[in-house]
């Protein structure tokens, strides 16, 4: 049996990598959660590791360092241009209130006073309404 982070591996207990995601969880909250998302983070960060690297390796050797050479510098490039294009930042806070200005200015649609029960205004009026059409062929 091969021991990793100080804990043995076998079927009884979970890889030490685990036992860290775990605890990472439990550090940010979330106590309450299903096994596959352990597997599903340590996917994620193997994949994201993984690629990283190589993008650093490939920017080292396009830098004309030796191959198998990869620096800081390298890993640091590797890590924001994948972050760029990975992740999506959120919007600004400026983009949000300029966004709901122009929605709250919309005057809201006049409801008939005759008819009773619950009121829905019409489709063309709701934000969950059908944003696009069909062709037909």
């Amino acid at each position: 049996m091969a021991e990793q982070d100080g804990m043995k591996a076998d079927s009884n207990h979970p890889p030490g990598i685990a036992v860290k995601i775990q605890q990472l969880l439990e550090s940010m909250g979330a106590n309450d959660f299903e096994p596959r998302v352990v597997n599903q983070l340590q996917d994620f960060m193997f994949k994201y590791v993984t690629d990283t690297l190589l993008d650093a390796e490939s920017y080292a050797e396009h830098a004309g360092k030796p191959a198998g050479t990869v620096e800081m510098n390298d890993v640091m490039l590797a890590i924001q241009a994948r972050t760029a294009y990975t992740f999506v930042q959120p919007p600004s806070q400026d983009m949000l209130s300029t966004v709901a200005d122009r929605v709250n200015a919309r005057e809201i649609p006049k409801f008939p006073a005759q008819k009773s029960g619950l009121l829905i205004p019409e489709d063309k009026d709701c934000i969950t309404s059908q944003s696009y059409q069909l062709l037909s062929e």
